[in-house]
């Protein structure tokens, strides 16, 4: 028993600090604690500690488990987090178990662990699963994105979705930034998001950016930002844009992936309204809008240039 005031031992201290990180501790830590490096191989000799990495020690006093190897390798790289199947594990994703250790680190040395296996990328986002640096749930379906079959993605990409591990526009906000480094994977991930999600955007004020980033192009015609309805101007309602000389109104698809049956139905019965006025609706998702601007200008251009554009 420890006096009150009195200092901890080293121990004591090292203890504690392995108590939170499933029975481990940096050699760092431990001389933070006071331990020398006498004492250090003492402790290692002696079968009181377990070297699971020249700078990273288990203590014989807590259990052997996967997560405590976990951990150890995490420590054991600087800056990594836990990823691919590992993160996919300690999220509790159904299908991964825990098995062969990875960890993502930033881009420097290629040093190799004894623990598992260092992968190099500035694209990682962390977090913490009990305890455990880890890449979040967004970022572990990014990153085993172009490791697994197309069939096996989309499993992956309903598991957490169904079991609500991170939101639809999380992913998106996420795959976007991926998308633009031309990363393994982006093509089968773009397919299973867009039939799960088609043209969900977060905020609809960034959708309509990029949307009036497309209108804004040289060349193209005037056009009118959140106007009426051309045929009810009095009427509460707005489109995003419209090109008067062409008759098109021109939308940016922001439908929420778990409402959009709904509103497909009130998108299509507005559509078919402003056909009857003679009006075209055309309509750029999110993905068409940040993944292919250029083919969303060459459909506008020849859209426009089949109504009249330019006027003769």
């Amino acid at each position: 028993m420890v006096a009150v005031g009195a200092t901890p031992s080293p121990d004591r201290v090292v203890d504690t600090v392995a108590r939170r990180q499933h029975g481990v501790v940096t050699r760092r830590q431990a001389v933070a604690a006071g331990l020398t490096d006498a004492m250090i191989r003492h402790r290692l000799v002696s079968g009181a500690w377990v070297g699971l990495d020249p700078s990273v020690y288990a203590l014989a006093s807590h259990p052997f488990t996967w997560r405590r190897q976990a951990m150890a390798l995490a420590l054991s790289v600087d800056g990594s987090v836990a990823s691919g199947r590992t993160a996919a594990a300690l999220h509790g994703i159904d299908g991964f178990r825990p098995g062969p250790l990875e960890v993502t680190a930033p881009p420097g040395r290629n040093e190799r662990a004894r623990l598992g296996r260092v992968r190099r990328s500035a694209f990682a986002e962390g977090t913490l699963v009990d305890g455990i640096p880890c890449l979040t749930v967004a970022h572990a379906v990014l990153s085993l994105a172009g490791r697994l079959p197309a069939g096996e993605l989309d499993g992956l990409v309903d598991k957490v979705l169904a079991a609500k591990l991170v939101r639809f526009d999380e992913l998106v906000d996420r795959f976007v930034a991926f998308a633009a480094g031309r990363r393994p994977g982006t093509r089968s991930l773009r397919r299973a998001l867009e039939l799960r999600g088609g043209g969900y955007v977060p905020p609809s004020s960034a959708l309509e950016r990029h949307l009036y980033r497309l209108l804004d192009r040289p060349g193209l015609p005037p056009y009118e930002r959140q106007p009426a309805l051309p045929w009810w101007p009095n009427g509460p309602e707005r489109v995003d844009a419209l090109v008067t000389l062409g008759r098109l109104i021109i939308e940016g698809d922001g439908r929420r992936w778990h409402t959009r049956v709904q509103d497909f139905a009130a998108d299509r019965s507005r559509d078919q309204l402003a056909a009857v006025h003679g009006f075209l609706v055309l309509r750029f998702t999110w993905f068409q809008l940040t993944s292919t601007p250029s083919a969303c200008d060459e459909i506008l251009r020849n859209t426009l240039r089949h109504r009249g554009w330019p006027a003769r």
